[in-house]
């Protein structure tokens, strides 16, 4: 595949390991998976950030101490209301690679339109045992119909990506039953891509970010030798996957109202690299 896909840089943001984003009409949604909030951020007003916390307590300043203690949030998406509700909700989840990164939180939309700063903590520690993964490492989740879609993401030791389907109402309770649907994604140097993010398009298609880093395993982190972005068609089918002109590693994707414009943010493995914002118009594109 030749890099053919340019993404600019919007701003960096406030925090330094971004990790999943959701766009809301002009507010923007994010989550560390180094931190315990979301960060709402404004695409109009650049001075705007509100902080709301997802978990209680207080993680290790030390770099090594924080990465073995933090929940590892590592995908955000927006439910549509539905019994329980009303008015919809944010679901953040982690990742599942260790025992205390086996958590989802939900955070209640008014209806006005604004995020109310109640949570609701979910343990999905059984539905993740039920995976069929050597390695869990959820990276991303998307909304299709009636079903959350999590995007495991492989390693070099374990190179496969996967699509996880679930009953979201199952999910929402801790104990949806798994239909898993695995990918072979293209290769740089050696290191494979692995799924980061997700996006449902209308078509019934879905448009996935991935990256490629060096590294054998969920926990450590490793160069990116690459990124990219890609289609999954209707039917399940890898039908495009494109290289990024440069190696951003990109932990979330999200599109804005025009259902053009898509914004990613990233995460640089370092706490003191702000997290960037980037975006490219996609129109035509699928």
């Amino acid at each position: 595949m030749n890099a053919s896909i340019t993404l600019r840089k919007h701003r960096d943001l406030s925090v330094s390991a971004a990790s999943g984003l959701v766009i809301e009409g002009d507010a923007l949604y994010v989550i560390a998976d180094d931190g315990l909030y979301l960060h709402a951020y404004s695409l109009q007003d650049e001075k705007y950030e509100k902080r709301i916390r997802l978990l209680d307590g207080q993680l290790p300043i030390d770099k090594k101490a924080r990465k073995k203690q933090k929940p590892d949030f590592e995908a955000l998406v927006r439910v549509p209301l539905q019994t329980g509700l009303p008015h919809g909700a944010l679901l953040a989840l982690g990742s599942g690679s260790k025992p205390n990164r086996q958590l989802g939180v939900l955070l209640f939309f008014h209806a006005d339109g604004t995020l109310s700063e109640k949570t609701h903590t979910l343990d999905f520690s059984a539905m993740y045992a039920a995976f069929p993964f050597e390695d869990t490492n959820i990276e991303g989740a998307l909304i299709a119909g009636e079903q959350l879609v999590l995007m495991q993401r492989g390693n070099k030791k374990y190179p496969q990506s996967a699509l996880v389907y679930l009953s979201l109402q199952e999910a929402l309770q801790g104990n949806a039953t798994a239909t898993v649907a695995c990918y072979t994604l293209p290769t740089i140097d050696g290191v494979p891509l692995g799924f980061t993010d997700g996006i449902a398009l209308p078509n019934g298609n879905i448009l996935f970010s991935a990256v490629a880093e060096n590294t054998d395993d969920s926990f450590n982190d490793g160069a990116c030798a690459g990124a990219a972005l890609g289609i999954i068609n209707a039917q399940g089918e890898l039908v495009q996957c494109e290289w990024l002109a440069e190696p951003h590693k990109i932990e979330g994707i999200a599109l804005d109202a025009s259902g053009t414009r898509l914004y990613a943010v990233t995460d640089a493995d370092d706490p003191t690299v702000p997290a960037a914002l980037l975006k490219i118009n996609l129109e035509g594109w699928w």
